[in-house]
């Protein structure tokens, strides 16, 4: 009877476990996407506890449409991050969902704004402790890459960068933890013997035009 009852006990037990686990699980994946809605009014919507701000702007849209946030990590990401770059603190992917069903590339009628918060570990990996070498890229589904946002705005004092998007996309921090190069000039850039070369020539150049007109004059009075 003792065995019986053990064998009932334990069963129980493991069923709640199992059911606890997967409880767990659900909760977890869940957290990860978040939504809210916004309608022709527009309005402001936060996620990942403020550090995620998207602005849409009246009339940028006359339905009423839910924006969805999905947290991103390296593994989930559509792409690997840039050669010789690393992700940073924020990768997500943002999507519009009208009557519960997802709108696929969904243009707005203006400009979304997208302000995305980055933090100290950001600053600590990129170069220098430099802001300008933290940066916003977005993902391009058609030739699958991260592209460089170069006209995101950024605010040094708050630590954001705000990208302006008519379809919502990816987007991920990307930090440089090298110096920026100043870009060669390759074969057209002037040298210091070239330029040395030029001023040369021009001066013998004007000597030279001297030389002709101070002859043809005292040929005239001859």
């Amino acid at each position: 009877m003792f065995t019986i009852r053990n064998s009932k006990f334990s069963l129980v037990r493991k069923t709640l476990m199992v059911l606890t686990l997967v409880l767990m699980l659900g909760l977890s994946m869940t957290s990860l996407i978040w939504a809210d809605s916004v309608g022709s009014t527009g309005g402001t919507i936060s996620f990942a506890s403020g550090d995620v701000t998207v602005e849409v702007p009246s009339a940028a849209t006359s339905d009423e449409v839910e924006i969805t946030y999905t947290s991103l990590d390296g593994s989930s990401a559509p792409g690997a991050a840039p050669e010789g770059l690393a992700f940073g603190s924020q990768i997500f992917e943002l999507g519009v969902t009208k009557g519960g069903e997802a709108e696929s590339a969904y243009s707005f009628s203006r400009l979304v704004d997208v302000t995305v918060k980055y933090n100290d570990a950001d600053l600590a990996q990129a170069f220098d402790g430099r802001s300008d070498h933290v940066n916003l890229y977005l993902w391009d589904a058609n030739f699958g890459v991260w592209n460089l946002d170069a006209a995101a705005s950024r605010d040094p004092v708050n630590n954001t960068l705000t990208s302006r998007q008519q379809v919502l996309v990816p987007v991920a921090v990307v930090v440089s933890s090298a110096s920026i190069s100043t870009p060669s000039t390759g074969d057209y850039g002037v040298t210091n013997s070239l330029l040395a070369l030029l001023l040369g020539f021009g001066l013998l150049s004007i000597l030279g035009g001297s030389y002709l007109l101070r002859r043809e004059k005292n040929q005239g009075v001859a």
